[in-house]
């Protein structure tokens, strides 16, 4: 089937149950690879076959590939590792989960869809690692980051207002996910800027931190957070007013805010329970 498909661009998705050695031969034909979408085990045949592939990245062109999803299913001692340096000019989307990477690495240049799941402690970027990165992505329309955000030393408070020099400005983004520490997301929330747009859609899930007293953590976060959201629908004398059409705050261990200037989006589907509102988050 590949050579009878000469030049034309390949798409390799796969399920959880796949033939290694087809997959090998489809990585092979790098320079035509538009999308690779593939959940592994750690270890053996697989993970020396997708290091290869991601090593090739880093010499040989990939023009056509636009899209890179590479999701372990479990934690591990051997990860994959995303080289720093990618000969991928047209790659829009990366997901990964279970996967490690340098936050320097040009692959996370002009992507419009940024999924990173799960990495290791000593991968967590710094909070200017993270800023320099999306400065690269300006058009990024998705960011996802779960366990994945600046660690902050202990007994250290993110501050309100941040120079605007300092922020990030993502003016595309229409779906916006963090989940980590609260003092971690409230730290990242004030240095992006998020943009004036009728469609957005804000997931924030935040744990308490296991040096610190979890009421006294989150009071010290709730301004912070809820500052962000108010700025959202913030009103201008040239825009309309933009209400939030669906909102959600569960608290079960840990806090569970989600928003949205879209009635009942379809990323919410299933239910949430033990579900109620906070006057405090009303905007």
């Amino acid at each position: 089937m590949l050579l009878r498909s000469k030049m034309v661009p390949l798409k390799l998705r796969t399920g959880r149950q796949y033939r290694t050695e087809s997959v090998q031969r489809v990585l092979m034909h790098i320079e035509r690879l538009q999308e690779v979408s593939l959940p592994f085990l750690n270890g053996g045949v697989m993970y020396r076959c997708i290091m290869e592939f991601l090593n090739k990245l880093s010499t040989c062109s990939a023009p056509k590939l636009q899209s890179l999803s590479l999701e372990e299913e479990h934690a591990q001692t051997l990860r994959i590792v995303i080289p720093t340096s990618s000969l991928a000019p047209n790659l829009r989307s990366l997901k990964i989960k279970y996967c490690d990477l340098s936050w320097a690495s040009s692959i996370l240049t002009g992507l419009t869809v940024l999924d990173i799941k799960k990495l290791s402690p000593e991968c967590l970027p710094t909070s200017d690692e993270l800023i320099s990165a999306l400065r690269r992505m300006p058009a990024l329309h998705t960011l996802e980051l779960e366990d994945a955000l600046p660690t902050l030393p202990p007994q250290t408070m993110p501050v309100l207002c941040v120079p605007r020099a300092m922020n990030v400005r993502l003016p595309h983004l229409k779906r916006l996910r963090l989940v980590a520490k609260v003092l971690e997301v409230a730290n990242v929330l004030t240095r992006i800027e998020l943009p004036d747009s009728t469609m957005l859609e804000v997931q924030l899930r935040c744990r308490a931190s296991s040096s610190m007293n979890p009421n006294q953590e989150w009071n010290l976060s709730l301004l912070i957070i809820s500052h962000a959201l108010e700025s959202c629908f913030k009103a201008t004398p040239a825009q309309s007013h933009r209400v939030p059409r669906s909102l959600r705050l569960c608290g079960i261990g840990r806090i569970h805010v989600q928003y949205s200037t879209v009635r009942n989006p379809a990323s919410w589907a299933g239910s949430m329970t033990d579900t109620c509102l906070d006057l405090e988050w009303a905007v």
